[in-house]
């Protein structure tokens, strides 16, 4: 895939750039070629971000994933959360229905996802590396946390079409 599909402002910015100047040109020698190429390029820059926003990559389904555990997890909804992690990770099964039992979550946000796709695996897997705040309370009222954040990354795995967590590590890379 080419590089605008994951981020197109950088095309953005530099059509802008090359349209700011355009206008420039237009108005101080009134040719109507550059009325064209502005045309022209306005239409190639809208391309390519319609063709980003419309294009389904890999990074985009983890993130669509991981975001939409995050919201199971605020809803303190274990079987919604428990569709986001692989069969093949009974342990990270065990402990999300321990955190469920003991915790009722608030809030679980998730920042500065890093996010690296493995294809050549078989099946495809990816690293990501993030930030996560949770705010919420003990069930029990033994342990209350207004708010905890932590590093942390998951690894995925493609799996019938579907990125799911298949493990976890607190802290992150190298524990930082």
């Amino acid at each position: 895939m080419s590089w605008w599909v994951e981020d197109s402002t950088p095309v953005l910015v530099w059509g802008c750039i090359v349209e700011v100047i355009l206008i420039f040109a237009l108005v101080k020698s009134g040719r109507l070629w550059l009325l064209y190429a502005m045309a022209g390029l306005a239409l190639l820059v809208g391309g390519i971000v319609w063709h980003e926003k419309h294009t389904i990559t890999d990074t985009k389904q983890i993130r669509a994933s991981l975001y939409q555990a995050a919201a199971e997890m605020e809803r303190n909804n274990l079987p919604g959360v428990l569709q986001y992690i692989s069969p093949t990770a009974p342990d990270l099964v065990r402990q999300a229905k321990s955190i469920s039992s003991t915790f009722k979550l608030d809030e679980v946000h998730l920042t500065n996802l890093k996010i690296q796709v493995n294809r050549f695996n078989h099946p495809p897997s990816a690293t990501v590396d993030f930030f996560v705040r949770v705010s919420g309370a003990d069930r029990a009222g033994n342990f209350p946390f207004a708010n905890i954040l932590q590093r942390a990354q998951v690894t995925m795995q493609l799996e019938n079409g579907r990125w799911l967590v298949s493990g976890y590590t607190p802290g992150g890379i190298n524990g930082r």
